[in-house]
């Protein structure tokens, strides 16, 4: 299931059987995971076999600065929502309506949509490189283990940058062994 808000959450530990969120640090990971998990409890379901997944993107570089030039707007885009703003003591941009933005401006209203990017930008660059694997695999591998510590049993990546099928091969022979 797709949950972000305390209803969905609910919802996907009375009734699924697996949750794979996108857009997210490992700190909200884990607030939203003891979420599901008390649902579960409060359900009489057993969690042991429950898949707590998430969606990440890495991208192997050797310069991980010139990296995260590349990415970093759209990894702030991807993380610009109420909850990651709270968990991490972001205040709320003045004047932006998440609630609006997402029901009715998203789509039709290009001026919502810059104001909602530059509005991405207040989030601090360590929170949105929490959120994803850049740089050389002993630049990845923490992001790796701080999720595996929020309760991730499951990883969909993404892989960026040249070379994907070297990014697969990188993947496998350097940071999977190590998790």
């Amino acid at each position: 299931m797709a949950a972000g808000a305390p209803r969905t959450l609910a919802l996907c530990g009375k009734y699924g059987d697996g949750w794979i969120p996108i857009g997210y640090t490992p700190e909200l990971y884990e607030e939203h995971v003891k979420s599901i998990k008390q649902s579960m409890k409060e359900n009489g379901r057993d969690d042991s076999k429950f898949q707590f997944g998430v969606d990440i993107d890495v991208y192997f570089a050797d310069d991980t600065e010139v990296a995260w030039a590349k990415m970093k707007n759209a990894v702030k885009v991807s993380l610009f929502k109420p909850e990651v703003l709270k968990v991490h003591g972001i205040e709320d941009v003045a004047g932006f309506d998440f609630k609006k933005y997402f029901t009715e401006y998203s789509m039709s209203n290009q001026e919502w949509i810059v104001k909602m990017r530059e509005a991405a930008q207040t989030i601090p660059d360590k929170v949105a490189r929490s959120s994803i694997g850049i740089g050389t695999p002993d630049d990845i591998i923490p992001v790796f283990e701080r999720f595996i510590k929020a309760g991730v049993n499951h990883f969909i990546v993404r892989f960026w940058g040249s070379g994907y099928f070297g990014s697969i091969d990188k993947f496998g022979s350097t940071v999977l062994p190590i998790l």
